[in-house]
């Protein structure tokens, strides 16, 4: 799933723009839906993990 919002995760680092990376064994219900983008509502507040800082697009494998 990383590999596949890779272009994302880079667009939101060159432009230097804050995101979470959230992780969860339930994805929850989901709530809107196109072509580009899913918004999910989660059944409870998921635990957000702070990363190191050399992670990001360049720790993704190509």
């Amino acid at each position: 799933m990383m590999k596949m919002i890779h272009p994302a995760l880079w667009l939101l680092e060159r432009y230097k723009k804050t995101y979470y990376l959230v992780l969860t064994n339930d994805p929850g219900e989901i709530v809107y839906e196109d072509d580009y983008q899913v918004a999910v509502r989660l059944p409870e507040k998921p635990e957000i993990v702070k990363m190191p800082e050399d992670w990001g697009v360049s720790g993704l494998s190509k």
